[in-house]
């Protein structure tokens, strides 16, 4: 949940709460979407595992190892893919970044986050 805060105090800086239409007008990557989507799986996933094991309510463990092994398993077809794939990957990612470039001055934490990426 202190992702998931933390995204939503990034947000309200950023002044995206008061002009939800600004979501969609972002032209490249948007840290706060990671934080958020991050905070939200781990919350949904460490509920599960901590109350079902406190509970021994066999279908919240049931979700837990479900839901793990399911990550797992996209971990595992990620990095196959990855590696069948690179060229085409080393293209978009290629992409990706010269957009986020272009955008550089658009969004704070985008140009704080390739600053960061530059220096380290």
């Amino acid at each position: 949940m202190a992702l998931v805060g933390i995204g939503l105090w990034a947000w309200s800086e950023k002044g995206v709460l008061s002009n939800i239409s600004s979501i969609t007008d972002l032209g490249g990557l948007d840290p706060v979407w990671l934080f958020m989507v991050v905070g939200g799986v781990m919350f949904i996933l460490g509920f599960a595992g901590c109350i079902g094991a406190l509970r021994e309510n066999t279908f919240l463990l049931k979700f837990f190892s479900v839901f793990l092994g399911i990550i797992f398993f996209l971990e595992l077809t990620t990095g196959v893919l990855a590696f069948v794939f690179k060229d085409w990957i080393k293209d978009q990612l290629n992409l990706f970044i010269n957009n986020n470039i272009r955008a550089y001055r658009d969004d704070i934490d985008l140009q704080n986050l390739i600053d960061f990426t530059q220096e380290y």
